[in-house]
């Protein structure tokens, strides 16, 4: 029987699609992660996968999206990230001295 609606496997195939939109940079693969598989409304605050929430957080440094940048690493930090996959990540390499993404990772 399929399922109907979200389920655990739609935050995995977010999360690939998050890498895919970061790396191409293409506005319709941005506008589909977003809006079909997360949805324009989600809250990061109730998302409990710690690589989508890695990815995400990968993405906004790669778009200039500071602070939900440092949302999503929160977040994801709270889910069993560690500060050092953050700096060592090169998608996070322009923040790595930054003092609010050395706050967030060591709070």
């Amino acid at each position: 029987m399929p399922h109907i609606g979200k389920t655990n496997k739609t935050t995995d195939v977010a999360s690939l699609g998050l890498l895919l939109a970061a790396q191409s940079q293409d506005a319709e693969i941005n506008r589909l992660v977003f809006e079909k598989l997360l949805g324009n409304d989600f809250d990061i605050s109730l998302i409990s996968n710690e690589i989508l929430l890695f990815n995400l957080a990968g993405y906004y440094s790669l778009a200039g999206q500071k602070e939900k940048m440092l949302v999503a690493i929160a977040h994801a930090i709270q889910q069993g990230k560690t500060a050092e996959q953050f700096q060592s990540d090169k998608d996070f390499q322009l923040y790595w001295q930054d003092a609010d993404f050395l706050k967030v990772l060591n709070p």
